[in-house]
């Protein structure tokens, strides 16, 4: 019996630690070892990043590591700090966040990721500004692309070929029946 109220007082004080706004007290040096083992005691791993740098908080997310680069921002693996889930987000960069003409194609690709639904696209989850900087947040595929997938493996035989392209074939016509182009 006496362990059982170990327990639920574990419960209580689990659940009360959940209800606390996630603010920048997390990084303080003290706090960093008890968010490390919350996060194992929660089974959320992904708060401690792989390479050993400390995450980086924008808006409602942890951000960790930097996966893509392109002309408009950088993509990184985050966390949302209340939902706990995995994602992609989508930063454009500073310089692009000053360009009037940057900002605004970055919302309207923004608007029309959201509208789309189809199984070879990335849904897009959420979108907005921090400190006037735009962010769209994604589901993360984890995985290979398939230029990583051919240096690794080689060419792919003629019928693994063959769906790659069609899938992507499908998914341009996709993107077409709805007035959209795919940039790269």
């Amino acid at each position: 019996n006496q362990y059982l109220d170990i327990f639920d007082d574990l419960d209580q004080a689990l659940s009360r630690l959940g209800d606390l706004p996630a603010d920048d007290y997390i990084f303080e040096p003290q706090c960093e070892t008890a968010v490390r083992q919350a996060a194992n005691i929660e089974s959320l791993q992904a708060f401690t990043p792989s390479s050993g740098l400390r995450p980086q908080r924008f808006g409602n997310y942890l951000l960790f590591e930097k996966i893509g680069q392109g002309g408009m921002g950088a993509v990184y693996r985050a966390k949302h700090l209340h939902l706990h889930k995995t994602v992609a987000v989508k930063i454009l960069s500073e310089d692009r966040a000053k360009s009037l003409r940057a900002n605004s194609q970055f919302w309207r690709e923004m608007s029309s990721l959201g509208q789309l639904e189809h199984s070879h696209l990335v849904s897009a989850t959420d979108a907005g500004l921090v400190d006037d900087v735009p962010y769209l947040v994604m589901e993360l595929v984890d995985g290979v692309n398939l230029d990583q997938l051919v240096q690794f493996h080689g060419p792919l035989n003629i019928a693994d070929a063959t769906e790659v392209i069609r899938q992507t074939a499908e998914t341009l016509h996709y993107l077409h029946e709805h007035n959209m182009l795919h940039r790269d």
